[in-house]
């Protein structure tokens, strides 16, 4: 059995006869030029590792997820049966799994829990899994999303706060809407965000009008 990792958008997969697998806890919101064989929630993260910044942390209770929750003969035979369902349907024998999640780690300051059971699965194996081969050119980071990943306890010492609410993109993460001191409407989605300007409000007149009853 051949395994790989890689990311949901990797355009390689398109072309390539491989089985992709989905190894988060949920479907992605967007369309896959490609379909998935399965999705393997047994090998994504629990929602309680989401708001885990600390990559050491979140690898040790990733790993420990593994070991303990289900552990490495149950996790084998469920991807043992992926193999042969995958053989069956691609109609060649030992067709190479891919074991997908959504972030790019190729670029600067981003992992990924796929990396950890790549790493896992060598030491109980020896069997190396290795990035899929992807082709795209690496984005740059995201000053959006390092400004998204804050905890609800962060955003509600944020002074008056309105509303927090999850964000749709990055499960765990929450951003806040608040006033400032000169009593314009902020965003954390987006940093200080004036003239009363929000774009990922889901309510942005409730918002105001709750910023207007409270001055």
């Amino acid at each position: 059995m051949k395994l790989y990792v890689s990311r949901y958008l990797n355009p390689e997969l398109e072309r390539t006869d491989v089985a992709k697998v989905g190894i988060t806890l949920g479907h992605p919101r967007f369309t896959l030029p490609y379909e998935m064989i399965t999705r393997l929630p047994e090998l994504a993260p629990s929602r309680e590792f989401f708001n885990v910044e600390d990559r050491d942390t979140f690898e040790a209770a990733m790993i420990a997820r593994l070991d303990r929750h289900f552990g490495f003969d149950e996790i084998r035979k469920i991807l043992e049966h992926v193999q042969r369902r995958a053989d069956v349907e691609h109609d060649t024998p030992d067709v190479p799994l891919v074991l997908l999640c959504f972030e790019d780690i190729r670029t600067p300051g981003v992992w990924c829990h796929r990396e950890m059971v790549a790493t896992w699965w060598e030491e109980k194996t020896g069997e190396r899994v290795e990035e899929f081969p992807d082709p795209s050119t690496p984005k740059e980071p995201s000053r959006r999303r390092g400004l998204a990943r804050r905890t609800r306890e962060e955003i509600e010492r944020m002074p008056r706060l309105l509303t927090a609410y999850e964000s749709r993109s990055d499960p765990g993460s929450f951003h806040g809407v608040y006033a400032t001191d000169d009593d314009e409407l902020a965003c954390t989605c987006r940093g200080w965000m004036r003239h009363r300007r929000c774009w990922h409000v889901t309510d942005e007149l409730a918002a105001l009008n709750e910023l207007e009853s409270t001055g």
